[in-house]
């Protein structure tokens, strides 16, 4: 939050968002991987269920990052870094 200057109420909520969608995602694709991918069915094999909701969890999640702007590199202060005014290189 502090890199990005995440401080008013709707960016945190959208940032809260965000997270809760990731840890969603991320639940559905441990079920996934215990289950396997495909599931038996009394109609025949087809994928599991739980991929659709991951997937939806995953987009929700880059959508909020994206109108947060997180997905940008972070905000940076102007100038040169601290130390690099008078430094010049040794020769030896």
């Amino acid at each position: 939050m502090a890199q990005y200057r995440i401080e008013d109420a709707g960016g945190i909520e959208m940032l809260t968002i965000a997270c809760q969608a990731i840890d969603r995602s991320e639940s559905c694709r441990e079920e996934i991987d215990r289950a396997g991918h495909m599931i038996k069915t009394s109609t025949g094999m087809r994928s599991h269920p739980l991929i659709r909701d991951e997937l939806q969890c995953r987009a929700l999640a880059m959508r909020m990052i994206d109108k947060l702007g997180i997905n940008h590199e972070a905000l940076k202060s102007v100038g040169r870094p601290p130390g690099s005014i008078g430094w010049t290189p040794r020769e030896d």
